[in-house]
């Protein structure tokens, strides 16, 4: 799962990050320089990469600024229903 996350990731930046860029704690806007636009296009990709719907509850900045709490956000998201 982290490393298709990596690959969302990695789309969503059009190739200016790499998926051997991307540690646990990295942070996408902070190291990535990802912005609001940018953020969402992500929230798509992997909506689309996982077939699942994101809860509006679920989108807290800081769950998605960071890899690792925006992979815990994914995997409950997915639950049992990974591709």
């Amino acid at each position: 799962m982290e490393e298709r996350i990596k690959k969302c990731i990695e789309t969503v930046s059009k190739g200016a990050v790499n998926t051997a860029q991307i540690q646990a704690d990295s942070k996408l806007v902070d190291d990535f320089m990802f912005d609001s636009i940018m953020m969402i296009e992500l929230i798509v990709e992997l909506e689309n990469e996982f077939g699942i719907e994101i809860d509006e509850d679920d989108l807290i900045f800081e769950e998605f600024n960071q890899f690792d709490a925006l992979t815990e956000v994914i995997a409950k998201t997915v639950g049992g229903n990974d591709k």
